[in-house]
């Protein structure tokens, strides 16, 4: 551990409950969300520099604060003989309903993990969240924390032990979210909740659970819908959000699947099939918003299974930054592509075989069932400078492999250290979240020495050699190598 190390953090926003999921389902979206920058020092301890966006309503009491309250359980976890010094940046309200306590939670036991290493997986981090959780509105639930860490959809099948599942979710799912500018406390959303429910309620609230996870699996748009009924909350809570059941009616109407009260309110979501129609719903509840006078903020996402954006530390500067891929990216990595084709051997497809279509396919197939990352130069306008990614194949008994593996980095950058960097982050976190993944396998043309030694100081052996399989532009021949990494047992 080095004094003065450096990392920020993002962790994003999240809807909980989903309607029928009251306290065990949620997931995360793509904005608003929350940034932490968390600074190493010598002393023990954790300090909060300053918190920005809040108001001055937060406390600045790290026993007190949601996200040093879980970093302070962490160093105490591994018996920290060091402490940090935080920066919060909130860009959401408290009471929003959109997980905002998790998400500063979230970024600091990230951001301490990070610099420490990755000591811990996600699953071992969560205890630290409830607890910080317990702190901010006196309710240790996960489903903020979870979908906020894991990104994507989540289910909390049990909090004793603690059990949080992740469910796939469809291509064109996207999400409406409007956060009217009023605020409604986590604690007096849940004390107007009544103690008990009927048999009937919990079997028809019980029988929609079963329907959303369903829904989500088979891609199911139209029983996704219909399973987004509560008869827990949603009748108590709409109370405190003023114009809810006009908004959820519109947004409907508008296209969507279905829509609720978002945590304890007052953010109320809107399921979609497509952007499009994501679009127009978070329209149709901003208009309602509108005629009565009160202020409002949309958000249009798919659900969000990018987990987090972390800037690497050169010196003491957070100059460069590694994250998962989103949609807004693909223009960007579209030109470094073309850019890193002109190259001789910087790819295999050339310049005219490289398009939207083909980038945007990508980034499909790693979001269904792989990964993919991206560099980006926070000194140098935050331009993309580089990009891997890798995914699975269609038939079933290569499930556990992950293939088609691309790794390019802007000319002006290479011999930094770049590309091993990435790479680094795509296995790590292939060993830290990905159990489904056993072997990662790639091919790298014979003639690419310094390729094949950066992938067998990572951990890759060669497997064999595919004779006469490249065919050069000068019409000569090379053979492919074959390599492969494989999972660390634990």
């Amino acid at each position: 551990m080095e004094i003065g190390n450096k990392i920020k953090v993002f962790a994003p926003a999240t809807v909980a409950n989903v309607a029928c999921g009251f306290d065990i389902l949620g997931f995360a979206i793509d904005k608003p969300g929350d940034e932490l920058i968390m600074e190493i020092t010598a002393e023990k301890g954790v300090v909060i520099v300053d918190i920005e966006g809040d108001g001055g309503v937060l406390p600045r009491d790290p026993f007190k604060n949601s996200a040093t309250v879980a970093i302070m359980d962490y160093l105490n976890f591994i018996n920290a003989d060091f402490g940090c010094k935080v920066w919060i940046k909130k860009m959401m309200p408290s009471g929003s309903g959109l997980g905002s306590s998790a998400a500063s939670a979230v970024a600091g036991v990230f951001a301490i993990n990070m610099l420490c290493e990755e000591k811990l997986t996600r699953a071992e981090m969560l205890p630290f969240l409830l607890n910080a959780e317990k702190a901010a509105c006196d309710a240790a639930i996960a489903d903020n924390v979870a979908a906020s860490l894991f990104g994507g959809f989540i289910l909390v099948r049990s909090y004793e032990p603690l059990d949080v599942l992740q469910i796939p979710v469809p291509e064109e799912l996207y999400c409406a979210v409007i956060n009217p500018h009023i605020i409604v406390l986590t604690k007096d959303a849940r004390e107007i909740l009544p103690k008990e429910i009927s048999l009937g309620k919990s079997l028809r609230q019980s029988a929609n659970v079963g329907g959303i996870i369903v829904g989500l699996l088979r891609g199911d748009y139209d029983l996704i819908g219909r399973s987004l009924v509560d008869y827990i909350a949603e009748p108590y809570r709409s109370s405190l959000i003023p114009g809810f059941y006009e908004m959820k009616n519109a947004a409907i109407a508008a296209g969507a699947l279905g829509g609720s009260i978002s945590g304890s309110g007052p953010s109320v979501f809107a399921l979609c099939k497509g952007k499009e129609t994501a679009l127009k719903a978070g329209d149709a509840m901003k208009a309602v918003m509108d005629k009565m006078g009160l202020g409002a903020d949309v958000y249009v996402s798919k659900v969000n299974s990018v987990k987090f954006q972390k800037c690497c530390r050169l010196g003491r500067e957070l100059k460069y930054l590694i994250r998962s891929v989103i949609e807004s990216d693909l223009e960007e990595i579209l030109a470094l592509y073309k850019l890193v084709s002109n190259n001789i051997g910087g790819l295999a497809r050339t310049n005219d075989e490289i398009n939207a279509n083909y980038i945007e396919q990508i980034y499909s197939k790693s979001r269904k069932n792989g990964l993919q990352f991206i560099i980006k130069d926070n000194l140098n306008g935050h331009k993309i400078i580089a990009e891997i990614h890798g995914y699975k194949l269609e038939p079933k008994v290569f499930s556990h492999v992950l293939s088609e593996i691309t790794l390019i980095v802007h000319p002006n950058y290479q011999g930094k250290g770049l590309g091993k960097d990435i790479f680094q982050h795509f296995l790590n976190d292939i060993q830290k979240n990905r159990l489904d993944i056993i072997r990662v396998e790639l091919i790298a043309r014979e003639s690419n020495q310094k390729a094949i030694e950066l992938y067998q100081k990572l951990g890759f052996t060669i497997e064999g050699k595919m004779k006469n399989r490249i065919k050069n532009l000068n019409n000569s021949f090379e053979a492919d190598i074959m390599m492969a990494w494989f999972r660390e047992e634990n």
